[in-house]
């Protein structure tokens, strides 16, 4: 836009933020301590990740993920940093970009399946991981072992790939899918 139409948006850019050239799919925020602005999380298609200093816009951390297929989601949960892929991996990082671990998620012929959007979600006293599938399936995963929770196949949630993850309230999550629909779930007691 040119500089006269920022007024009508009231929005105007402060800075741009340059990385690698594959598209960003993702990003995110770490909130600073006592009120400085933190760090924005990029997950870029390529597999790399980027981490931006708010306050100066210059990268502080970068780290290739090593993934096959498209970076397709991230999340951050407490210190860790999950990425998920079309190539089947969830991998789990620390702060400092190391890799912590690495599952493959798969489909029902034992074949990677791809990872769309993940979500953490507490059921109880525990956490799970929800990972959406590009086999139309959401899987769960006890959290920090990576034990299988659940599967909910297509026969009863999506007819479609779930694109997009959503906390709801309590236990509950959204899941929102190809199929243009929108799903509330909720962990039974």
């Amino acid at each position: 836009l040119p500089h006269a139409q920022y007024a009508e948006t009231g929005f105007a850019p402060l800075i741009k933020l340059e990385g690698p050239q594959s598209a960003v799919q993702r990003m995110t925020t770490v909130e600073g301590q006592e009120g400085a602005p933190g760090v924005l999380v990029s997950a870029h298609r390529g597999g790399q990740i980027h981490m931006w200093d708010l306050t100066s816009g210059a990268p502080t951390t970068h780290i290739n993920t090593g993934h096959t297929n498209a970076l397709c989601s991230i999340i951050l949960e407490g210190t860790y940093l999950f990425t998920g892929a079309l190539d089947g991996h969830v991998k789990v990082w620390d702060g400092a970009g190391g890799q912590l671990f690495d599952q493959v998620i798969t489909n029902q012929q034992n074949a990677p399946s791809g990872v769309t959007a993940m979500l953490v979600v507490s059921e109880g006293e525990s956490s799970v991981l929800v990972t959406a599938c590009d086999d139309k399936a959401l899987k769960m995963w006890v959290l920090p072992t990576f034990d299988k929770r659940g599967i909910i196949g297509a026969r009863v949630g999506h007819s479609d790939v779930v694109r997009c993850l959503a906390k709801g309230p309590g236990n509950s999550f959204f899941s929102g899918g190809m199929d243009g629909n929108i799903m509330v779930w909720e962990f039974m007691s």
